[in-house]
């Protein structure tokens, strides 16, 4: 989406850390997902998916991002906090944290169209509607952004969630306080560079999959690297026990399932490193894979591993062309 683009463009300082700050989340959320690009680029996985989009296939993509932008998020970027106080996607808010100039958001906001901005509280807060969005529904909702104090640029779908958003920031109400929304970080990690949270589930018409949530109270996801392993859990707590042992039975099912239609290769390796725990009303289904393997499937992914092979293909063809040219030299002389 073009706002989120926009958004990101803010002259964050350096000090700004890329973990997530709960302060500045809104004290009751109903999900948070915040992402720690700084840790992402020290984990080998990170280093590995970085290397995959400085080649030249994506190099030229990048540079055309960075030309309209001003922006590397391979290099700016610093964090990202996403959170919403229910499900609509009208109530979600953006936290980015970046370096990069932000005068350049009024020109961005301009180029989205239908751009305006106007005081709210001595916040310049600008305002714009997608273009593509307004191909759609001549009605589409407006995006609201705002730079705060010159490190945060803030964004969402409702005016009113932006200044909700900003007076967390400020302090002028409370922020969260975790409560048992995120689990402590793995003590083995290295780095955490994931961390995801949600709750009040509300699937009246759950079935198959989304089962599973219906059953849950809460869920929590961690994503890291430990000892040259990438690991990840995905903790989903029930209101009894009982329940919890639905949602074990049904997550084996489903694990079951999809190793039976992956049998081979990388997608084998990654069923192989999943495990499904239970203790007490708290189901976790783990993954413990070897970095080595992660890179291998990032660089193996749809789209790069077929490039590769026809680089190389275009240079075997030519070596084999240039033997036969050779060999019938010499047959001539």
């Amino acid at each position: 989406m073009a706002g989120l683009a926009v958004l990101a463009l803010v002259n964050a300082p350096r000090a700004q850390a890329g973990q997530i700050q709960y302060k500045s989340v809104i004290p009751d959320p109903t999900w948070v997902v915040h992402v720690d690009a700084d840790a992402l680029r020290k984990t080998t996985v990170g280093i590995a998916f970085l290397e995959e989009l400085s080649k030249p296939e994506m190099q030229a993509k990048m540079d055309i991002f960075q030309g309209i932008f001003s922006f590397d998020p391979r290099k700016a970027l610093h964090g990202l906090t996403l959170y919403g106080a229910s499900l609509e996607p009208s109530d979600g808010v953006a936290l980015i944290y970046a370096d990069v100039d932000a005068g350049r958001i009024t020109a961005l906001a301009d180029l989205a169209g239908d751009h305006h901005s106007f005081t709210n509280k001595s916040y310049v807060i600008h305002t714009w509607v997608d273009p593509k969005d307004r191909e759609k529904n001549p009605d589409a909702e407006r995006t609201y952004a705002t730079v705060y104090e010159g490190k945060v640029v803030v964004f969402a779908r409702k005016e009113s969630r932006l200044m909700e958003a900003l007076s967390v920031l400020s302090g002028e109400k409370p922020g969260l306080k975790n409560r048992g929304l995120f689990p402590k970080p793995d003590a083995e990690s290295t780095f955490t560079v994931i961390q995801a949270a949600a709750r009040k589930f509300d699937f009246p018409d759950a079935d198959g999959h989304a089962a599973i949530f219906k059953l849950a109270k809460s869920a929590s996801l961690q994503v890291g690297e430990s000892k040259s392993n990438l690991m990840a859990t995905l903790a989903l707590v029930a209101d009894t026990e009982d329940n919890a042992k639905q949602i074990s039975v049904i997550a084996q099912g489903l694990l079951a399932l999809a190793s039976l239609q992956g049998d081979k290769g990388d997608i084998a390796k990654f069923m192989k490193a999943i495990s499904i725990t239970r203790e007490g009303e708290t189901v976790a289904v783990n993954l413990k894979l070897a970095e080595a393997d992660a890179v291998s499937m990032i660089k193996s992914a749809p789209g790069l591993e077929k490039e590769e092979k026809g680089d190389k293909d275009d240079k075997g063809d030519k070596g084999n062309k240039g033997e036969k040219v050779e060999k019938t030299d010499k047959g001539e002389k």
